[in-house]
């Protein structure tokens, strides 16, 4: 797209033509409002990071906003509304141009007072909607660079201020105060997040109203319910004394207390302009001369009611942390390198400006990345700062805005507009590194995959030297796990025969093995099954009919010559899968085309049967991880084999604790999520069946379908919520079973209380802490679905033979 907003063409000799034949056809009209949009998208990209745009072309700017003005002020207002909104670094800017505007004539008068206005009213909207929640901070924001450019009476942006407090001490004063209080911080932060715009035309106006507000902010903040949530902690244990990474809650309550700080810090110091928010009147000081007296906004309307579906107060909580979450912020890095000597609130306004320009133009990765290196108002080296941001936004607890795969692309952009880039993303990786052991296990998948599509772009060339001391660490350790782990991803992304010949030599001993298919042993085995199996593998080749195929089992008396069904149902998926082990496709088409007899020997032989099932597919792909996870995912498609089987057969066979035998150990680890994220995506599934229902055919019909999938979703939600239980009740059966006996894991407090597990040698203290952690992570990542089973999680928790273990599962029912 260029910057007038125009699509126009390459020629052949790469010369750019418009659309259009020569001189054969009229140029299309361009629609002025696009022109419009995309000057003031881009103005002042090349002036960063002053902003001190040529006054000439602000003039021209503004020139062309009033003659749009005349012709459709609704669309002008909304084009300032939209990019205030996504392009909040330069809100100085746009204020400056309401500004010019509001000295000229009558309708230019008019036109600022009623935007304000406007504004004014967005702010309200935003903050009784949840989808409002990354617009309402630029809204306010603006509001308050009105006040400081005098436009608007800083007497009406504190009435706004006041009324948003007033909300959430409201709220905080009822019973239900704690599920709500990730919105009712959300508020506070907003009003605090405000006040550094109003410089000290807002803040030294009505002096005691910003004591009050500020008193008022302080007193909310020390009777809230929760201070810092230990529940969202993404690391479980302290490294040192002062380790302000184990301290972080990913943003979530902490991050109140964390502006408090900042305000006191600015108003002590007296110093109410801010590099990070340039200060343009002096620039335009001509130009805003002779601005009319102040606009006093309109009262507007807050209520503080967001749109429940329900009373149950587990699914509120859980519908709030999703609407309002953590802000994502892990303190990875020294101070001298993200802050300096700079105030607290230039940090979180520099942060606010990363975190909004990553939501709003994260559809254009690579317009992300050089609005992120090359268009931030920031007059120092931020790098630091902005991957700090950015692998917070990757690791945040519960979970992330966007899928890890953004944030990777993000990234390799970034390091290649950004030459120090890098070195900051080594340090957040060391700094992870260096807890490994202690950091929740789906963060360290996250940190797996990322790092993996990472090198994979640069061909996979990685510093592995520097973590050469994982391998002689024993298989169960930690950081040995996650370079092995790391290195699987990475064959992902290509094939083992490329990862083996990048890889250093010593560390190809974490390579799995080289992925192939268990074949069927000969006619000499003495192995029945193997020896049938191989018989009907010959019959699939050759395409035989389903009917012919069960036919042909009868006749060979299968049953009597194997020893039941279960023997059968083995052997003929045996077949099926070795039938259809050239790719993934083949082995759906292998499964589909010969389902009927297998689901008639599945279904006559119930649980041990599909327990059976398992059992072949990890002997068939033992070497083949993400076959094996594949397959066990087909099965559950095509309902031949169950959730809660699955499950059963992961802890009964004892994979989550054989960390001996790391293919076996992820194996069963991945079964378990493909088993538990089924059963959810069916709930989901049912649900946007019914809302594409509602939405197409508004009938009596319709009413008639969406009864009938609400039968089907209440049965699919009840399944997942049978099968979340029934995953956490073995949790802590396999911990009581393992560790009730012994007293020193018994009389454990919490997490970081167990001695020894940070570059601890001791197999049992880490299997001990790794199945804490992972009960306590599994609860925390599946929030969204737990909530609707919390009270039979806690009963299970009530019930553990262990104390720890009953902390750690009502800690993460906190999220």
């Amino acid at each position: 797209m260029s910057r007038n907003g125009y699509q126009g063409q390459r020629g052949r000799r790469g010369g750019f033509r418009g659309g259009f034949k020569r001189g054969r056809e009229e140029q299309a009209v361009l629609d002025p409002r696009k022109v419009l949009l995309s000057t003031l998208l881009y103005l002042g990209d090349d002036c960063i990071p002053e902003l001190h745009v040529p006054h000439a072309i602000v003039n021209n700017v503004c020139g062309e906003i009033k003659e749009m003005i005349k012709m459709d002020s609704e669309s002008v207002e909304s084009m300032l509304l939209k990019v205030i909104v996504q392009v909040s670094p330069k809100i100085p800017l746009y204020c400056v141009l309401l500004g010019i505007i509001n000295t000229d004539d009558v309708v230019g008068v008019e036109f600022v007072e009623t935007f304000a206005n406007r504004l004014a009213k967005e702010v309200a909207a935003s903050v009784d909607s949840p989808a409002g929640r990354f617009e309402t901070a630029p809204l306010i924001r603006c509001l308050g660079q009105l006040v400081a450019y005098g436009i608007v009476d800083p007497k009406s942006l504190w009435d706004i201020l006041d009324d948003m407090v007033k909300i959430a001490e409201e709220i905080s004063s009822e019973d239900s105060a704690g599920a709500f209080q990730p919105y009712t911080d959300h508020l506070v932060c907003l009003v605090l997040g405000a006040l550094p715009f109003g410089g000290e035309e807002l803040l030294c106006s009505v002096p005691e109203k910003f004591n009050r507000l500020l008193n008022r902010c302080n007193k909310y903040a020390d009777n809230r319910l929760h201070q810092t949530n230990d529940g969202l902690k993404p690391f479980a244990g302290k490294v040192g004394d002062d380790d302000q990474i184990y301290q972080s809650d990913c943003g979530a309550a902490s991050h109140l207390t964390e502006m408090l700080r900042a305000i006191e810090e600015m108003r002590e110091s007296s110093r109410y302009s801010f590099d990070t928010i340039p200060r343009l009147a002096s620039f335009y000081e001509e130009d805003l001369l002779s601005n009319t007296a102040m606009i006093t906004l309109r009262p507007v309307s807050m209520s503080g009611e967001l749109s429940l579906q329900t009373t149950n107060a587990d699914i509120i909580a859980r519908d709030i942390i999703e609407w309002y979450p953590p802000r994502g912020i892990i303190r990875f890095l020294k101070e001298e390198h993200t802050k300096g000597e700079r105030l607290l609130t230039e940090r979180i306004i520099a942060e606010d400006y990363f975190l909004h320009t990553i939501h709003y133009f994260e559809g254009d990765r690579v317009e992300c990345a050089k609005r992120l290196a090359r268009s931030m108002p920031l007059n120092y080296t931020y790098d630091p700062l902005l991957c700090e941001v950015i692998f917070g936004q990757m690791l945040r607890l519960p979970d992330m805005e966007f899928k890890t795969i953004m944030y990777g692309t993000l990234m390799v952009d970034l390091c290649k507009l950004v030459p120090t880039f890098p070195r900051a993303m080594s340090a957040c990786v060391r700094e992870c590194f260096s807890r490994m052991g202690i950091i929740d296990p789906y963060l360290r998948q996250r940190l797996a995959e990322w790092l993996a599509y990472h090198v994979s772009n640069y061909d996979f060339a990685w510093p592995w030297q520097k973590w050469s001391h994982v391998l002689d660490a024993p298989e169960y350790d930690c950081q040995r796990r996650f370079c092995a782990d790391v290195v699987a991803r990475m064959i992902r992304l290509s094939y083992w025969d490329r990862i083996h010949d990048v890889l250093p030599e010593s560390f190809r001993k974490l390579l799995p093995p080289k992925p192939q298919i268990q074949d069927l042993p000969s006619d000499q085995s003495g192995d029945l099954e193997a020896i049938w199996a191989s018989k009907t593998v010959d019959l699939i080749r050759k395409k035989t009919k389903a009917d012919q195929l069960d036919d042909w089992m009868k006749s060979n008396a299968l049953e009597a010559v194997l020893g039941g069904k279960v023997a059968v149902a083995r052997m003929l998926l045996r077949a099926l899968l070795v039938a259809g082990q050239k790719t993934y496709s083949h082995m759906i088409i292998a499964l589909e085309r010969y389902y009927g007899p297998l689901a008639i020997l599945i279904t006559d032989s119930g649980e041990e049967a599909q327990m059976a099932s398992i059992d072949v597919i990890w002997q068939v792909w033992h070497e083949n991880l993400q076959r094996a996870a594949m397959a066990v995912d087909r099965m559950m498609t095509l309902r031949l084999v169950s959730a809660n089987t699955i499950v059963a057969w992961v802890f009964k066979t004892g994979t989550i604790c054989s960390s001996d035998d790391r293919y076996k150990y992820n194996f069963g680890w991945e079964s378990l999520h493909v088993a538990v994220n089924k059963v959810i995506a069916r709930v989901d599934d049912v649900r946007a069946d019914i809302a594409r229902i509602r939405q197409d055919s508004p009938s009596d019909d319709a009413d008639n379908r969406i009864s009938a999938k609400q039968e089907v979703l209440k049965e699919c939600e009840r399944d997942a919520s049978e099968t979340l239980v029934f995953v956490v009740k073995n949790f802590v059966q396999v911990i009581d079973d393992l560790f009730s006996a012994n007293e020193t894991m018994s009389s454990y407090s919490s997490l970081e209380s167990i001695d020894g597990v940070q570059g601890s040698t001791s197999k049992e203290n880490i299997l001990f802490f790794e199945l804490l952690l992972f009960t306590k992570a599994f609860i925390r990542h599946y929030y969204q679905s737990i909530a609707n089973c919390t009270a039979e999680i806690k009963k299970l928790a009530e019930g553990a033979k262990i104390p720890l273990t009953q902390s750690v599962i009502k800690s993460s029912l906190q999220v």
